[in-house]
């Protein structure tokens, strides 16, 4: 169960996921990444990590891809297969994304501060 604090922390971080993967300038996405950042290392330090699991099905694929390279330290069996579907979609920047985000976690140097 998540507090009512968590669940606005979800619909920050979505927002900013969704941000992120419309950002038409490196500003804009590196703005909307440092958000979700900051977000993820507060559901870090609380150990609710788990409220951002429901997004590992949300209809937007940014969403889904920083939500489950996030859920990879602490839900892999439920991050992996949603990143393997985005690597083997169709080609562009969430592709690209999915596999490298695999690759590096698969290498052991996937590390979030």
């Amino acid at each position: 169960m998540t507090s009512p604090s968590s669940d606005s922390m979800v619909a920050e971080y979505r927002d900013a996921a969704v941000r992120h993967g419309s950002a038409k300038t490196a500003r804009a996405a590196n703005a909307a990444a440092e958000k979700i950042a900051v977000l993820y290392r507060e559901f870090r330090q609380k150990g609710e990590q788990a409220a951002l699991l429901p997004l590992l099905k949300d209809p937007n694929s940014s969403v889904r891809s920083w939500a489950a390279a996030h859920a990879l330290e602490f839900a892999p069996e439920q991050a992996v297969p949603v990143l393997e579907a985005l690597a083997s979609g169709p080609p562009g920047a969430q592709r690209a994304n999915a596999s490298m985000t695999l690759r590096e976690w698969r290498a052991g140097r996937l590390k979030f501060p």
